[in-house]
């Protein structure tokens, strides 16, 4: 399935924070809905993603096909980001990509984790910051 091998690079793409190679796996209008972030173009959501991390590793725990629609997968991520701090942030979290039959590119993310899960590693003033710019 392109599903799978799609997330493949794309989880490779983030581990080597290279903006072009993540946002060529896009459609144009493509979008993104995750927890702080809230709902932006995918574009938007990657630079600030990677902006904000010095590195970012995302390890594959596990992949969900879905039954009623073939061209969307869900991968089950432990992501490690590495702040500009030097501050090391662990969450486990599932994204579902939603890929465009036509052109063989993701036309939608969502970003399942549990947000609550980064107060372990921030204060709330931080987190409202991280939200917002």
């Amino acid at each position: 399935m392109y599903a799978h091998e799609l997330c493949r690079r794309y989880q490779v793409a983030l581990n080597r924070k290279c903006l072009d190679d993540v946002l060529n796996l896009f459609t144009p209008d493509a979008m993104v809905c995750a927890p702080i972030f809230g709902r932006m173009n995918a574009r938007d959501f990657h630079v600030r993603l990677l902006k904000r991390n010095r590195q970012t590793i995302a390890r594959l725990k596990n992949v969900f096909y879905g039954l009623s629609n073939a061209s969307a997968v869900a991968l089950h991520f432990a992501y490690t980001w590495t702040r500009h701090n030097g501050k090391i942030v662990v969450v486990d979290g599932i994204v579902i990509f939603e890929v465009c039959e036509s052109s063989r590119r993701f036309s939608h993310l969502t970003i399942i984790y549990d947000p609550s899960e980064l107060r372990r590693y921030f204060p709330e003033q931080e987190i409202e910051s991280i939200s917002l710019g």
